[in-house]
């Protein structure tokens, strides 16, 4: 299975887990591969991080072309996990989760869908699991099993045939701008044609966004649950030197988080994701 740059083949086999489910090494690190007949799926064990999820045979996440799969370097796409803070909240960026090994604790599996969970241990503060659900849809879940409180971000990277003609639909009005440190109004749906990084506040606690994008012909159904925020970020043109300079405009990051409502031991917060393709 190739995605991007990221090729999963005999030669990077490492063990047959269970029918349609392998190890797999690449470069530095290792790797989870889903080829269920309902779904196909790759996940970094460094992060627990989904990279891959191909629904009705098509890619929905976005992963960097130049990614090199470096151990203890975070990866640029798919779901990173950002826990136990939020962006420059801490050192490093992000948190330790992203960068640092998941075990795999269980897995199921049946004709209707597949699930895998997985949990970190690192540290005292770092303890968590977060399971994967995939279906006709994807479900991911985050429980916090650590007893300090902690900020945690799925921050989910979505593959856009054209940034520019992409809209979001449903999104609060009135967002913290990150760019400019102060609160701005949104228009409805949100059209992005330079860098961009807003923070909604979720109300209620369970909200929607859907992504249209005409380019690929997809809509993207994006639920929250339990979540308190939502952060909507493109580089624009600034893009990380993980990125090559245009892929900018084939993502979109739309995170779903519990940021200024942190995250207490025993719960749990998700998001669900369902594609659907339009003529």
């Amino acid at each position: 299975m190739r995605v991007y740059m990221l090729e999963l083949n005999s030669q990077t086999l490492r063990k047959n887990l269970a029918a349609y489910l392998e190890l797999h090494a690449v470069n530095e690190l290792e790797f989870l591969l889903i080829q269920h007949p309902l779904v196909k799926a790759i996940i970094s064990l460094q992060g627990a991080q989904l990279l891959s999820w191909q629904a009705q045979g098509k890619e929905v996440l976005w992963l960097s072309d130049i990614e090199p799969f470096v151990q203890g370097k975070a990866i640029r796409g798919g779901i990173p996990l950002s826990y136990p803070w939020f962006n420059k909240n801490g050192t490093p960026s992000h948190g330790y989760a992203r960068i640092n090994p998941w075990q795999l604790e269980s897995y199921q599996m049946d004709e209707q869908q597949v699930e895998l969970s997985l949990v970190l241990n690192y540290a005292q503060e770092l303890k968590a699991r977060v399971v994967f659900t995939f279906s006709e849809k994807l479900k991911l879940e985050f429980y916090q099993l650590a007893q300090e409180q902690a900020q945690v971000a799925l921050h989910s990277y979505y593959r856009l045939g054209s940034l520019a003609q992409a809209q979001v639909l449903n999104l609060p009005p009135q967002a913290l701008d990150h760019l400019q440190d102060k609160q701005i109004s949104v228009d409805s749906p949100l059209q992005i044609t330079q860098a961009f990084d807003a923070e909604f506040k979720l109300t209620p606690f369970t909200q929607e966004q859907i992504i249209v994008d005409p380019s690929l012909q997809r809509k993207l159904k994006i639920k929250h649950d339990r979540a308190s925020e939502v952060v909507v970020w493109n580089p624009g043109q600034a893009t990380p030197q993980d990125m090559r300079a245009s892929e900018h405009q084939h993502m979109l990051c739309l995170e779903t988080a519990r940021l200024s409502e942190l995250l207490k031991q025993g719960e749990s917060f998700a998001v669900e994701i369902e594609s659907s393709h339009f003529a």
